[in-house]
């Protein structure tokens, strides 16, 4: 069963551009009736030679251009499935959670991606989500942005509006690893002066201030 599926998946390129051809071809067929069928007709009735030289033609440009136009179409195909497997991925990135015992009101988020504002909404979201769901109750939720490399407008205005929210469930917002764009973006707003939002070095040095009850940022 496993070989018969690597034989479809190994064929199915072929497959597809055979199928994509065999349209092309019955459409230019088609079209050459509809357009030169009459013309074509007289040629055949007054001059063999001409025909023949120009049903060659009709062929020749069959095999070169619609050779071209499915090539091309399916590389365009194969790059919008590679562009919607890219946005996939940033919109849907690898996530890791933890905690640990010595800080049971942690819980480390790692986000592997960039926020921009296709994402940042679902990434907003999802940390709700995981505080919701998590025993024992969250009281500092850390964001580790090791892999969290840029950061638009629209997603530091998001992140803004979770830092509300959480503050409103007495929940303390913090960020380890920022570095780049999305550390310079993150120090341009108001978030880092607030006295319940903590910037971190690293998730070590997070859990040494909680556990001494410090919540003030390195």
């Amino acid at each position: 069963m496993r070989s018969l599926q690597k034989e479809i998946a190994f064929l199915r390129p072929f497959l597809v551009e055979l199928a994509l051809y065999a349209c092309f071809v019955a459409v230019y067929f088609l079209l050459v009736l509809h357009f030169l069928g009459g013309w074509i007709e007289q040629i055949f009735e007054n001059n063999r030679l001409l025909y023949a030289t120009l049903a060659l033609v009709l062929i020749a440009v069959q095999g070169f251009a619609l050779e071209r136009v499915t090539s091309a179409l399916l590389w365009l195909i194969d790059r919008l499935q590679a562009m919607r497997l890219m946005l996939q991925r940033l919109t849907r990135p690898h996530e890791t959670v933890s905690r640990t015992n010595e800080a049971p009101g942690l819980l480390v988020y790692r986000f592997a991606g960039p926020l921009y504002f296709f994402n940042a909404e679902h990434f907003s979201n999802r940390v709700q989500e995981l505080i919701a769901s998590a025993d024992p109750a969250v009281t500092v939720f850390l964001i580790n942005a090791e892999a969290i490399v840029d950061m638009d407008a629209t997603a530091a205005e998001i992140l803004a509006e979770l830092h509300d929210n959480l503050n409103e469930q007495n929940i303390i917002l913090g960020v380890c690893e920022a570095k780049g764009h999305f550390l310079e973006v993150l120090q341009d707003t108001q978030l880092c002066e607030q006295e319940t939002f903590n910037l971190y070095p690293s998730v070590a040095a997070a859990i040494r201030e909680i556990k001494k009850g410090n919540s003030v940022s390195d």
